[in-house]
Formats: C-alpha cells, sequence, structure tokens
C-alpha cells in the first residue's frame, strides 16, 4: 500500500488575488481535498458507518510556505497520516512545484465526530486494528507558536460577523477556511502589496452555526504577526489565527 497521497493543482487566474499570487482561501481549499481524497483511498473516508454518518473535521492547522506561489503555477502536494490518537490523526502536506521543489509544507490534526451527537469516536473501533498500517511516520516538525497572546483594549481592533449561508458548509458548521477568509479581510490591501504572508498557524474550537453572531478581534502582536480571535456570544472562542509575514525586499514594518 502507499500511504501517501499525491496530488496536482494548477492555479488558474480565478485562484489567484490582487497580488497575482495562490489566494489562501484556495491553497486552504487544495489542502482540504487532498486530505478527503487520501482519506477515502486509505479507506477511512467520511461516510456512513453501521448506519450512523461519520465525518472528519480539522481542530489544528500550521501552514508553511517558502516563497509565493504564482498565478499559472502547476504545484503538486502530498499528504500521509504521521500518528493515530484514539480520536484523532495528524496529517502532514508537503507542497512543491512542478520541479519538485519544496515551496511549502503544513500540518494538520483532524478528529473523525459522529454527525449526529457532535462527539468524537474511537478510530480503531470504527475502522479496526489494522488502522496503524496506513500510517508513514516522517514528520514536517511543525509546531505551534507556545508564546502566550496577551489581549488589550489599546492593542486591539474588533469588528463583528454573522455566519451568513455562504460560511456554512456540508458538515452543517461554518467552514474551516471561511474563518481563514473572514480574519485576512481584517487587514489593508496595502499589507499584501508590501508584504508575503507565509505562515499561518490555527486552532478551531466551538463550532459555529447558520446565524451565530461573532465578534472577531484583530491584535497586533508585533512588527512581523498578528492574532485574530473568534468570539461567540458567550464568550466561547470558535478560533484563533496568527498570521506571520515577510517583507518584499524591503524593511518596513506594517
Amino acid at each position: 500500500m502507499n500511504n501517501i497521497g499525491a496530488y496536482t493543482f494548477v492555479v488558474d487566474d480565478f485562484y489567484a488575488d490582487q497580488t497575482g499570487t495562490l489566494a489562501w482561501g484556495a491553497l486552504g481549499r487544495f489542502l482540504l481535498n487532498c486530505s478527503n481524497s487520501h482519506s477515502m483511498n486509505m479507506g477511512i473516508g467520511m461516510g456512513r458507518y453501521d448506519n450512523n454518518f461519520y465525518m472528519w473535521v480539522i481542530t489544528r492547522l500550521i501552514v508553511n510556505l517558502n516563497e509565493p506561489i504564482n498565478k499559472g503555477q502547476t504545484i503538486k502536494m502530498e499528504t500521509w497520516i504521521s500518528k493515530i490518537y484514539h480520536s484523532f490523526i495528524n496529517r502532514e502536506y508537503v507542497i512543491m512545484d512542478d520541479d519538485s521543489k519544496v515551496i511549502g509544507t503544513a500540518f494538520a490534526v483532524w478528529a473523525l465526530i459522529d454527525a449526529k451527537t457532535r462527539q468524537t469516536v474511537n478510530l480503531v473501533n470504527m475502522f479496526g486494528p489494522d488502522l496503524e498500517l496506513i500510517v508513514y511516520g516522517e514528520t514536517n516538525d511543525l509546531s505551534f507558536d507556545k508564546k502566550r497572546v496577551k489581549l488589550s483594549s489599546s492593542s486591539e481592533e474588533s469588528s463583528s460577523l454573522i455566519v451568513k449561508f455562504g460560511d456554512i458548509d456540508i458538515n452543517q458548521h461554518m467552514n474551516s477556511i471561511r474563518y481563514i477568509e473572514h480574519a485576512l479581510d481584517l487587514f489593508p490591501s496595502e499589507l499584501y502589496l508590501h508584504h508575503f504572508l507565509n505562515r499561518i498557524e490555527v486552532q478551531y474550537g466551538q463550532e459555529t452555526s447558520l446565524n451565530d453572531h461573532l465578534t472577531l478581534i484583530n491584535h497586533k502582536m508585533d512588527d512581523r504577526s498578528i492574532y485574530v480571535e473568534f468570539r461567540k456570544e458567550s464568550e466561547e472562542q470558535a478560533c484563533k489565527i496568527r498570521f506571520y509575514f515577510n517583507e518584499y525586499g524591503i524593511n518596513e514594518e506594517f
């Protein structure tokens, strides 16, 4: 069994943003596409088992790019499962250009949940003791920044949104990539014209549903990173994201 899934994407014009590079929303959907296809090929895809419907949900995501991905490029992605826990899997990704040069890596944690109860399930009980056979142990060594974020009213901005129909996916909650896209819309366009967004770290919390009201807290951490938190009306955290920027050949702060 080949435990590594390989997929190819062309960055057509409609996948690019105004800078002419691959939009982060499109990149995120490419990664989700790989994840779903690989899970199906490995026999652990979302679907109906024992008359119940189960689905994979992403709980953590890190994406690190070495260089921008430009419009017109062909990129190749590889993905594999590096570790299996009781109800979660670690998934690795490598992003390559058409010459197979690595231009980015990613890491995600996925959980399998019962679509009705929204509770996680035991993966070995679901798929059997041979589940470990699909693991390919190599990792990308990506880890979350453990520096604590200390929010203060003097260093944060806030806005709000109502979860709309276009935010909801087949799992009946706000799609994981929509959080990233909503957060990116908080920043001025000039930021993207002079800086390269090379890394994101996302941690998902409580699910959000149609018509939920969310508060977005936008906090500049330092000269190269911004933190965005999504809070529900109950003050429960729905998502938090750290964005890391590099300048395009010039040494300036944003």
